[in-house]
C-alpha cells in the first residue's frame, strides 16, 4: 500500500474517533450532531456541485430512491448512536 493510502486511512480513522468522543462530551446532543452535519455540507458541498453538476440530471428513480434510502439510514443511524452516548460509556456504544 502507498504510504499516502496509509495516512490517509490513519487520518481518517482519528478523526471518526475524534468525532464520536466529542458527541459523547456533547452527551450525545442531537445540536452538536446537528452542527457537525451542517459543517460538513458547507464543507463538503461545493466539491459535491462541482462533481455533480453534469451527472444529477441524468439521475433516474433508481438513484434517487438510493439517496432517499441512505439519508434515511444514516438519519437512523445517528439517533441511535446518540441516544445511546446518552445512555451508555463510550467505550460500550462506540464499538457496536
Amino acid at each position: 500500500m502507498p504510504l499516502q493510502a496509509f495516512l490517509l486511512v490513519i487520518v481518517a480513522g482519528l478523526i471518526h474517533a475524534a468525532w464520536n468522543i466529542a458527541a459523547k462530551k456533547a452527551g450525545g446532543d442531537v445540536r452538536f450532531a446537528t452542527f457537525t452535519g451542517l459543517v460538513m455540507m458547507v464543507v463538503w458541498a461545493p466539491l459535491g456541485i462541482w462533481l455533480g453538476v453534469d451527472e444529477v440530471p441524468r439521475w433516474g428513480a433508481t438513484e434517487w430512491s438510493l439517496v432517499a434510502a441512505s439519508a434515511l439510514l444514516h438519519t437512523l443511524y445517528y439517533i441511535v448512536l446518540l441516544r445511546g452516548y446518552r445512555k451508555a460509556d463510550l467505550t460500550v456504544v462506540y464499538p457496536l
